[in-house]
């Protein structure tokens, strides 16, 4: 897992409980499943998305997410092309890329992609959950 990510935190960080069946790593990005618990949102069960965890933790643990504008590593398998910029960024399969797919229910929505920099890093306003 590469974690060189660029972010800046908007707002207040928020704590919410880690599902017991799940660790979530720093820099991931984080859902809620139906219980109301903290996931990583790329895992089956996230139902709403949260945003960036700080930190990361372990089972059980109450964890930091936060929303801002937030620079992720763009999918391999359905990588963001500059044409998506304005859309719905989609978490990707390892929790820490973006991709975007147009196919109805295709990925848990993370925000609007705003930018795809030189280095192909992903930027997307995660306080715009779309």
């Amino acid at each position: 897992m590469t974690t060189s990510y660029c972010m800046k935190t908007l707002g207040t960080p928020v704590t919410q409980t880690i599902e017991a069946a799940e660790a979530i790593d720093p820099s991931n990005l984080v859902a809620l499943n139906a219980a109301g618990l903290a996931v990583p949102a790329g895992s089956g069960t996230a139902v709403t998305f949260l945003g960036w965890s700080e930190k990361g933790g372990a089972i059980g643990d109450d964890i930091h997410f936060a929303r801002g504008y937030v620079g992720f590593e763009n999918d391999t398998t359905t990588p963001v092309v500059q044409a998506d910029v304005g859309l719905a960024g989609k978490v990707g399969d390892q929790n820490n890329s973006i991709t975007f797919s147009p196919a109805a229910g295709a990925g848990l929505v993370a925000g609007m992609i705003t930018n795809i920099d030189d280095e192909g890093i992903v930027w997307v306003d995660t306080r715009t959950v779309l």
